[in-house]
Formats: structure tokens, C-alpha cells, sequence
């Protein structure tokens, strides 16, 4: 359906080839323009293989009517299998790591020094297993329903399919002027988005519930920062530098639990304090509920190897 929609829309509008005829407002139907995009390097002539008169050489594809930026039968085929992959993607988001277990340069050892220069169909097909099998093992998926670091990511069907939405009919909302609906549809939203914080509240409520922990700044939306406190022995001994090194050894704890949630760290006013930002559309109360009893008891853990 969203396809389908982007698709008429830039048939109206855009410069895609076998499309109709569109009206010029001053004028009668004319035809799009064959517009041309340059190809990797090694893929290349230049100037199209047209005089230079003089100008700086700049390396373009021959002419050739194929070459355009849009087309809707293309944009039509390949977008099936871009939804269709990241269907999979999202029904087998929870078998993924929360964040993965790579080093750096991980990824530029798998990819070949020369861009690569494959031909239609293939090279698309190529594209998608490319992000497959060399790209996503090496994400941290901000969609899991077990992320809780940083900030919400949230993404939902309609959300998602929006996105593709808004990209095709090329919406820039930074003005009013620019996207008058826009505009006033993205301010309508925040509004709905504020009222929604309950799982936030719920985790929050579950930290002030354990007198072990505190919650160490006020619940802004859907961030909750808290901390592990220390005996009043063992903070008199060791002060704030000690109870910091408790709750960085917790964060290590619980990010490295299989299967467990992710977390991120503050420091405010020197000190540190975990953030569990809940916000991603897959996450339920039993990935809140889950994502406490690791942190108890990785805790637990921890304060009795300390004593």
C-alpha cells in the first residue's frame, strides 16, 4: 500500500521513465528528463565521452537511458525486498545480541579496497546480503526489546512504513513555510508522545522499592538513572570514588549477562549512575521486569563478594 502510494506520487512528479506525461503549469504535457548519476570510479568515462571544451574533467556514465535516479517499476520490484528483509529482520530481532561482540576494524577487513561494480539484478541482491551477513551481526539493535541504553529508539509497523513515506515524497519539515502539514503534524505528535512513559514509571518505581538502590536524578520521559548505594560503613571508608567503581563493576555485570539488557552510564556532578532508557516499541513490561531482576541480582552478586 505504501508502495503503491510512492510509487503514483512520483509518477505525478517525478522523473521516472514509462511513467505518463505530466503538465507543465505554464504549458502542455511534457516528458521527464533523462537525468544520469555518476557510477563507482572504476566503472567510468569521462564526460560522458563528449568533447571537453575545455573544461575540468569530471568522470560521468556514458549516456544511456537507463540511467536515472528514480524509477517507479525499479522502486516497485526492489522495494518488495527491502520490506520483505527487514520483516525477517524485525521477527528475528530478539535472537540477536543486544550489542555485538566485535573489535574495531572488524568490518573493513571483510570489505574489498575497490567499491564494487556489479550489474542489475545482482547487485542489489548482492547489497542485501552484504547487510545480512556482514552488517548486522556487527550492530548494536537499538529495536531490541532488551536495549535499555542511551536514549529510546522506537520504531513501530506504521512507523516504520511512515518513514519510507515521508523519504519518497521527500518531506523537509525544518520550517513551517517548508512543510506547512508537516510541521504541524510533528508538533500534534510530541504532544501524544509525552503522555506515554509507563513502563519508565514502573521501572522507576521498582528501584525505589529495593533499599539498596536509589534513584539518583528525577524520571525525565523514558529515562531512569539509579545507582547502587554502599553501606554507610563502607561510603565513610571509601567515599564517592569507591560507591563510582560499585556501580561501573554493576554496568559491566549487567551488559555482559547472555541474553540480558543493555545499559549505558552517566556521570552528574561526579557521580556515576546507570541510565535504562525504555522506549523501543518492542519492549513489554516482562523485558522491564526481566531487565530489574538482572540488575538484583548481578547486584547481589557483587555485595557479596565485597562482603
Amino acid at each position: 500500500m505504501v508502495l503503491r502510494l510512492v510509487v503514483e506520487y512520483w509518477s505525478e512528479h517525478g522523473p521516472f521513465k514509462g511513467t505518463r506525461p505530466y503538465t507543465d503549469v505554464n504549458g502542455p504535457a511534457v516528458q521527464p528528463k533523462n537525468v544520469q548519476m555518476a557510477p563507482p570510479s572504476h566503472c567510468r568515462t569521462v564526460n560522458g565521452g563528449a568533447p571537453r571544451n575545455g573544461a575540468i574533467a569530471v568522470e560521468t556514465p556514458a549516456t544511456s537511458e537507463s540511467s536515472r535516479l528514480l524509477d517507479a517499476d525499479e522502486f516497485r520490484r526492489l522495494g518488495h525486498q527491502v520490506v520483505d528483509f527487514i520483516a525477517d529482520y524485525y521477527a528475528g530481532l530478539g535472537d540477536y545480541p543486544v550489542h555485538p561482540g566485535v573489535a574495531p576494524g572488524f568490518l573493513r577487513r571483510q570489505l574489498p579496497a575497490d567499491a564494487p561494480c556489479r550489474p542489475e539484478p545482482e547487485a542489489f541482491a548482492a547489497a542485501l546480503r552484504d547487510v545480512r551477513d556482514l552488517l548486522l551481526p556487527g550492530m548494536t539493535h537499538w529495536q531490541s526489546p532488551r536495549h535499555f541504553a542511551h536514549f529510546p529508539a522506537s520504531s513501530s509497523t506504521v512507523g516504520a512504513l511512515g518513514g519510507a513515506l515521508a523519504a519518497g515524497i521527500n518531506v523537509v519539515p525544518f520550517t513551517w513555510a517548508a512543510s506547512p502539514a508537516a510541521t504541524e503534524l510533528e508538533m500534534r505528535l510530541r504532544e501524544h508522545i509525552r503522555s506515554h512513559v509507563r513502563m519508565a514509571a514502573a521501572f522507576e518505581a521498582m528501584v525505589r522499592a529495593d533499599a539498596r538502590f536509589e534513584v539518583a536524578a528525577p524520571r525525565r520521559f523514558a529515562l531512569v538513572c539509579f545507582r547502587l548505594l554502599l553501606s554507610p560503613e563502607k561510603e565513610l571508608a571509601g567515599g564517592e570514588k569507591a560507591a563510582n567503581e560499585l556501580n561501573r563493576r554493576l554496568l559491566e555485570e549487567v551488559n555482559a549477562a547472555s541474553s540480558g539488557p543493555y545499559m549505558s552510564s552517566a556521570m552528574v556532578g561526579g557521580v556515576y549512575m546507570l541510565r535504562c532508557a525504555i522506549g523501543s516499541t518492542l519492549t513489554e513490561e516482562r523485558h522491564v521486569r526481566e531487565a530489574w531482576n538482572v540488575v538484583q541480582e548481578r547486584a547481589t552478586s557483587i555485595l557479596r563478594k565485597r562482603g
